[in-house]
């Protein structure tokens, strides 16, 4: 029997405060902090906190606006079968705010900021999972849905490129003083999606979703739409990617990127290795503790994205902030054969840089800054500061 995830939220958010209970969009609150949830039947798909409105972002009917979860929650509805309902309580601060949100997110062992804020049977009965995850789970659903199987041949390519925009896709934009990154639901908003050059999309998910969110003047007119699906083309990626923007760059210039992702290929290990063997090199020392594989779901703040190559003589260095050896170092690893090859994925670890720093594995430039060097070695990665140095091995 299904569990009833949305009785067990409810139950938790009214040991906070008076929890209101709603169906429609001119009931949401427009002004205040709140801590709320998104429900649908015994399901959950979204617990979240916000200010003025926040929680109108990922209701039905709503102006489309940036809000990472707004693709679950108006995905889910259409592929569990009922409407959305909603529930909030009020709080006096952004800080109250948080704490609530983070407590209620404990109860369900949800790392706030790393797993999806989604409770849904079938998906995360053993525990929570990835937004990506969540995603892959969603478009399963709606490949077998009429909404989809009814589109045209154009029309599904389309379908593809949503799915790809909204799980896999960072954009980054680089102005005069910091970058901007957007990604997941926050895509869907008109603005990005027009600056992009995927107005497009919008018909799209609207279509899927019997028009869950509302668009303004960024939505293609229907005679634009069908101009643009004509013989309309795209290669699905179902890895992650970068679409960079510079400065006041418009969409048509937009350079996209692939951003090496995780799950998709073997660990190296196990993996051909074009190059042969060179065993000579290798001095395995047991990890320990000093590195840690994560889950190839791990989801979250990551502090590299590396990607070697052996034609750079089989290894990969980053010179490393001082301030990084003080909490553990997050590490997602790909690597290619050669500038032609595709890259494969390798794993995602948990890094004491202290201890590797101390027991000899990494060493400190001239100038004083650590540095991190890969090696790949014989079909295995290491961790090592000279080539027939001591070593530890990324299992």
């Amino acid at each position: 029997m299904p569990v009833d995830f949305a009785a067990k939220v409810l139950t938790v958010l009214s040991e906070h405060g008076a929890v209101t209970r709603i169906q429609r969009l001119e009931n949401a609150p427009e002004s205040g902090y709140h801590v709320y949830a998104v429900f649908n039947g015994p399901d959950v798909l979204q617990i979240g906190h916000g200010k003025d409105g926040r929680m109108r972002s990922c209701m039905r009917g709503a102006l489309a606006k940036r809000h990472n979860k707004a693709f679950i929650c108006a995905l889910g509805e259409k592929v569990l079968g009922r409407r959305n309902e909603y529930a909030f309580i009020e709080v006096e601060s952004k800080e109250q705010a948080e704490q609530i949100e983070e407590h209620v997110h404990a109860q369900f062992g949800i790392r706030t900021n790393d797993n999806a804020a989604c409770l849904i049977s079938g998906l995360t009965d053993v525990g929570p999972v990835s937004v990506e995850r969540v995603n892959r789970w969603l478009w399963q659903k709606v490949v077998g849905l009429s909404a989809y199987r009814n589109l045209s041949p154009s029309r599904k390519v389309m379908a593809e490129e949503l799915m790809d925009l909204v799980t896999w896709c960072t954009v980054r934009e680089r102005g005069l003083e910091r970058n901007r990154l957007t990604a997941q639901g926050d895509l869907l908003e008109g603005y990005t999606l027009a600056k992009l050059d995927k107005a497009h999309l919008i018909h799209i998910f609207q279509e899927l979703t019997d028009d869950y969110l509302r668009y303004g003047s960024h939505k293609l007119t229907d005679e634009e739409f069908r101009a643009r699906e004509r013989g309309y083309q795209y290669v699905p990626r179902s890895e992650r990617f970068e679409i960079v923007l510079d400065g006041e760059r418009h969409a048509e210039e937009a350079m996209e990127r692939p951003v090496r992702r995780r799950g998709t290929m073997p660990p190296a290990h196990v993996a051909a290795d074009a190059h042969g063997a060179r065993s000579d090199r290798a001095t395995d020392t047991p990890a320990g503790a000093l590195v840690e594989r994560l889950s190839d779901d791990h989801y979250g703040p990551f502090d590299s994205d590396i990607c070697g190559n052996d034609e750079s003589n089989r290894e990969n260095s980053q010179k490393l902030k001082e301030q990084k050896l003080g909490s553990p170092f997050i590490l997602r690893l790909h690597w290619k054969n050669s500038k032609a090859h595709l890259p494969r994925w390798v794993g995602c670890y948990r890094l004491n840089l202290r201890r590797l720093l101390d027991g000899g594995y990494m060493y400190h430039d001239p100038d004083g800054a650590p540095r991190l060097k890969i090696q790949h070695d014989g079909g295995e990665f290491y961790i090592r500061r000279a080539v027939k140095g001591p070593a530890v091995r990324l299992g």
